[in-house]
């Protein structure tokens, strides 16, 4: 019994010790399949952030600029390049570079958002360029390499005030690229050389805040380029944020353009714009910004609205004592009646100011205008006549008044033209003046406005004629002729309002039996006063 109850325990405790055995075998096994496992994730997890940091800089290097082009402008990547897109990557490497090109070429942008549509107007603005498909766009989008007209006719070669877009530039390897592909933020030379900084031409980068360097047209494009939002609004003080949640660069603001493609980066949607950048005043008019919008602030001449309307100065003016309102270029001048003087013909003129008195006479205003009073031995209206003298002569012892031999002719006005109590004749062109009444006698003969001479000798020859004009622009004339040839000649300028001057002249002539004398006017459409003896001519007989 004993021996079966020893030999039973020790074979129980041999199978514990088998048991326990077995069991750390297993445990073992089991860590070092762990460790396996969670060695392999691992390397799998570093091996795949490896590949994603790779892919990314690789992006960054060579596509960063073709993802932008194709984000910016996906209908011009389906419609102009697709063979382009497809083949990217495939082919010869100089296929490659080709197709990068005709890629470039057709997803180039200003970098300023989708593409904005034509204009449906008809007429264009004059900041608007016309295409020949009768659409309007901003003039400044002439020549960019862009299709805004949607049929070319901005571009280079219909445009023909675009310079080829095709002009070249040379990479430092030796490749050539379209010039209008410098400083964009892509690496179209493969080895940087078109863009900054080794294109000194190329704006500097903009520095991220974490360092990091992107071109700088990569701002406020609502991509995070930075990778800390630092390149983008509200920490890129430089950024925009529309109404409508879009980005713009700040320096679009209040340009003219709809880069919020909802008006809200512009006046009046934008508070910071200006109204008066955009003001419509015309004709030197100042704008002044107000609450609501904008005034025009007109220049003296000038009303309405923008100003563009002219005022007539004679709607206001301040003529006084019937005066005529002349319109000038400075603004307007009174034309006074002969009564008034002064800028606003509102002084009383004197009449003896400028009175016709002659010889010595003195002027006396009165009702009627004014009056000459003449001095000794003169006689007239304006005391133009000389009064005649009788002359003694001594013959012997004695003492003898003896008339001398003299004519004295005045005008006749019974055929003369009659402008209310003012007699005239009208001298239609330069001719012999024939107003005087025929003489006839032994010593003298006057006929047909001749005065023929009987007796030899020296004679003074005397005449004044009175001229009345409706124009400034001649000077009043007038010959004492023998036979055709002119003896005494007067002229002076005409005066006053209407025109109007008396011209007196006298000489001493030696004349012949038989001479003729003649006065002749040299004047054309004007008048010839003949009332109260204003106009004359004589002859006095000197000696034998």
């Amino acid at each position: 019994m004993g021996k079966r109850s020893g030999d039973g325990t020790f074979r129980t405790q041999t199978r514990h010790g088998d048991t326990r055995r077995l069991q750390l075998a297993l445990a073992g096994t089991v860590c070092l399949f762990v460790s396996s496992l969670l060695m392999n994730v691992l390397v799998y997890v570093r091996l795949t952030a490896a590949i994603t940091d790779l892919s990314r800089r690789l992006e960054e290097v060579e596509g960063r600029q073709d993802s932008h082009r194709s984000s910016v402008y996906p209908d011009r990547l389906a419609s102009n390049a697709p063979d382009v897109v497809t083949a990217k990557g495939q082919g010869s490497m100089q296929d490659t570079a080709d197709n990068q090109s005709l890629t470039h070429f057709a997803l180039r942008s200003r970098q300023s958002g989708p593409m904005r549509k034509r204009s449906a107007r008809t007429i264009c603005h004059s900041n608007e360029y016309e295409c020949q498909n009768g659409g309007c766009i901003y003039s400044r989008w002439q020549c960019d390499g862009d299709n805004d007209c949607t049929d070319d006719s901005d571009e280079y070669p219909l445009n023909e005030k675009c310079i080829p877009l095709y002009s070249t530039y040379r990479c430092r390897n030796g490749k050539t690229i379209p010039s209008k592909f410098q400083c964009d933020g892509g690496n179209d030379c493969r080895d940087g050389s078109d863009e900054y900084p080794l294109n000194e031409d190329c704006n500097p980068a903009y520095r991220c805040k974490n360092g990091r360097q992107i071109p700088s047209n990569w701002q406020c494009d609502g991509d995070d380029d930075c990778h800390d939002s630092s390149d983008e609004y509200p920490l890129n003080e430089e950024c925009h944020l529309c109404k409508n949640g879009r980005q713009i660069p700040s320096k679009w603001q209040c340009d003219g353009d709809n880069d919020c493609h909802d008006g809200s980066d512009e006046y009046p949607l934008n508070e910071e714009c200006n109204p008066c950048d955009f003001h419509q005043c015309q004709n030197n008019a100042t704008c002044n910004d107000t609450v609501d919008g904008y005034t025009c602030i007109c220049v003296k001449g000038w009303r309405g609205e923008y100003c563009e309307h002219k005022i007539d100065p004679c709607e206001t003016h301040q003529c006084l004592n019937n005066a005529t309102c002349h319109t000038t270029e400075d603004g307007y001048i009174c034309n006074c009646t002969d009564d008034w003087r002064g800028e606003y013909c509102q002084q009383k003129m004197d009449p003896c100011e400028r009175h016709q008195c002659q010889n010595n006479a003195t002027c006396r205003a009165n009702k009627d205008g004014y009056k000459c009073s003449c001095t000794e031995g003169w006689r007239g209206k304006y005391c133009q006549r000389k009064r005649r003298n009788n002359q003694w002569k001594k013959y012997g012892s004695q003492l003898a008044m003896i008339p001398l031999l003299s004519v004295h002719i005045p005008a006749r006005t019974d055929t003369s033209v009659r402008r209310g109590a003012t007699a005239m004749v009208k001298v239609i062109e330069s001719a012999t003046f024939t107003q005087w009444r025929d003489i006839t006698e032994r010593r003298f003969r006057l006929h047909n406005g001749y005065l023929e001479i009987k007796e030899p000798g020296k004679y003074l020859i005397y005449s004044q004629v009175d001229f009345y004009n409706a124009s400034l622009k001649m000077d009043a004339k007038y010959s004492i002729k023998k036979s055709t040839e002119p003896q005494l000649t007067c002229v002076t300028p005409l005066v006053g309002w209407p025109p109007r001057h008396t011209c007196y002249t006298a000489g001493v002539l030696d004349l012949e039996s038989g001479d003729k004398l003649v006065l002749s006017v040299a004047c054309t459409e004007c008048y010839v006063l003949t009332y109260d003896d204003t106009t004359f001519w004589g002859a006095i007989k000197l000696s034998s």
